[in-house]
């Protein structure tokens, strides 16, 4: 026995070394650069550090409002110690997102093995759950989805290390009172992590609540732990729509006037008219929208979002590459048909959390979506983990052999092929989507402060001003009273018109005297380019100039 417990922990140490060397090496230059959203999240940590406000000034918010999209406020206040500790850079705004991915393959090896631990008196062997603990803490450690949003600045990787924390604590919470209190507290914390936690976790708490009454679990701890949930849940809705109900709106799936026009108002029209009132109806968003919904949902099982392709955004995916390792989802599916034949204690819990995970996905625009069907994540690892432990465990050595073979080799072709495009070919194919020389530009610009009356550049809903703050560490003080801002556009974003002597305009009269800054292809001939960074494929990406008339 003593054996059994050295291998199984050496193993899991290994285990959790890859995973964290694949999640902290290079961190800082792979992606090459920063996305905006990483820009602020990091400028707004830095700003509470030094004022204990963000940057639009509010004192400890619980929303923070950034460009207007307002960001939940975990994943700024849980980074403040690591900025203050490594500085404000790439590398120091993503280490809290590395560090829960890693925590994850921790945590998922301890929820599995609590999971799987039950025996069960309809299954003709006990599963081992040590080996499921082991598998799933594998798949999660070299798993592409965990680690590409383990390498950015993601709340939703946040959002779903609380959950899975505060899950291992629910499933334990028939062993003490205190179980389903923290249990509750890491979910509170997933909600103040991202959004999509908002739609999901209220379901599962209450199958988890229900669930709790059946089981010798004290009731105080019962309803303690509720109002703690739902309190929190409360002050979300009520904070977050008096400021930010845009964010709901915008996101929505029904919010959309392009699919509201395309798929309701205009096949109205192909009625013969007048049109009748039961064409509206059977073209009104309450017919149509559930089905899109459904279709959405459908697709974030689809062979394109798990293993090909993944979802739209190119900041959530690297091209090419879906979610899941294809060589996988046999053991996937295995999981499934072990846990529907067996009267497991969790089988309900599982089911659900599997049904309910794209929910949030499905009913936004954009889907499916990386982010925001975060939840999936786990549970699909989960039951791979069991799948492939029946599967390596088979009686006949001559199948298991086989599986294992195949497996194995399956694995190292895709897991060669990830590595190979993610460290390698990445960095340079995917550099314009990440910002790529955007400091060499700031730094330049930096320097060219004192030169010139104005800075200027286009697009300013690109919001390049959180670059400048970022890079140059800019005081907050200064900022507040230097930034400008045009008014709240119909999406609810507040863009900056002016910082300082730099200036975000919309379209551009170019006079001498003035120091531009602009993507490459859109500098005009009659530029005189002082400055330009090229893409490490060898474009010309970032050009600053002056303008002679």
């Amino acid at each position: 026995m003593k054996f059994k417990i050295k291998k199984e922990i050496f193993f899991f140490l290994l285990i959790f070394a890859l995973g964290m060397f694949l999640r902290f090496y290079k961190l800082g230059q792979i992606p090459a650069g920063i996305n905006r959203d990483e820009a602020s999240i990091g400028y707004n940590a830095y700003s509470i550090l030094k004022t204990a406000k963000e940057e639009h000034g509010r004192l400890l918010p619980l929303f923070i409002e950034s460009f207007g999209d307002w960001k939940l406020p975990a994943y700024q206040y849980l980074s403040i110690p690591f900025i203050a500790l490594f500085g404000l850079s790439a590398f120091s705004v993503r280490f809290l997102s590395a560090l829960a991915g890693s925590l994850s393959i921790v945590v998922i090896f301890a929820l599995a093995k609590t999971i799987f631990l039950t025996k069960d008196s309809k299954a003709g062997q006990k599963q081992n759950p040590n080996l499921v603990g082991l598998l799933s803490a594998l798949f999660l450690a070299i798993n592409p989805w965990s680690l590409h949003i383990s390498r950015i600045a993601f709340e939703a990787n946040l959002a779903c290390f609380f959950f899975l924390l505060g899950l291992l604590f629910f499933v334990k919470f028939n062993k003490g009172f205190k179980f389903f209190i923290l249990g509750s507290v890491f979910w509170v914390l997933s909600l103040f992590s991202y959004h999509a936690a908002y739609v999901f976790l209220p379901l599962m708490f209450g199958l988890l609540f229900l669930k709790a009454f059946r089981e010798n679990v004290s009731k105080k701890s019962i309803y303690l732990g509720a109002v703690i949930f739902f309190a929190a849940l409360l002050l979300h809705f009520v904070q977050f729509m008096s400021q930010a109900e845009v964010k709901i709106t915008g996101v929505g799936i029904t919010s959309d006037p392009v699919i509201r026009h395309l798929k309701t108002e205009l096949v109205r029209f192909e009625h013969q008219s007048p049109v009748s009132l039961g064409a509206r109806i059977w073209h009104s968003r309450f017919v149509v929208f559930p089905w899109l919904i459904a279709e959405k949902y459908l697709a974030t099982f689809s062979s394109g979002f798990l293993f090909f392709q993944g979802g739209d955004n190119f900041h959530h995916n690297i091209s090419g590459f879906g979610n899941f390792y294809a060589v996988n989802l046999i053991f996937f599916l295995a999981g499934i048909f072990i846990l529907l034949q067996k009267n497991h204690k969790y089988k309900l819990l599982l089911l659900t959390w599997l049904v309910l995970a794209p929910l949030p996905s499905a009913i936004t625009k954009n889907s499916p979506h990386t982010l925001r069907s975060i939840f999936l994540l786990p549970v699909y690892l989960l039951y791979a983990g069991l799948g492939a432990s029946a599967l390596f465990t088979l009686k006949n050595k001559l199948l298991r052999y086989s599986v294992l073979i195949v497996w194995a080799v399956g694995l190292f072709l895709n897991i060669g092929l990830y590595f190979d495009a993610y460290y390698i070919h990445a960095p340079l194919k995917d550099a314009r989507h990440w910002n790529y020389g955007m400091q060499e530009i700031v730094n330049y610009l930096q320097s060219q402060q004192g030169s010139y009356e104005k800075i200027i550049t286009s697009k300013p809903d690109y919001s390049s001003y959180i670059f400048y703050a970022f890079y140059t560490q800019y005081e907050p003080d200064r900022f507040w009273q230097e930034v400008e801002y045009y008014p709240v556009d119909n999406e609810g974003f507040r863009h900056v018109k002016k910082l300082g002597n730099l200036y975000f305009e919309e379209e551009i009269d170019y006079e001498s005297g003035n120091l531009y800054f602009d993507y490459a292809d859109d500098v005009p001939e009659k530029a005189i380019k002082l400055k330009t960074v090229y893409l490490p494929t060898g474009e010309p990406y970032l050009v600053v100039f002056t303008y002679e008339e």
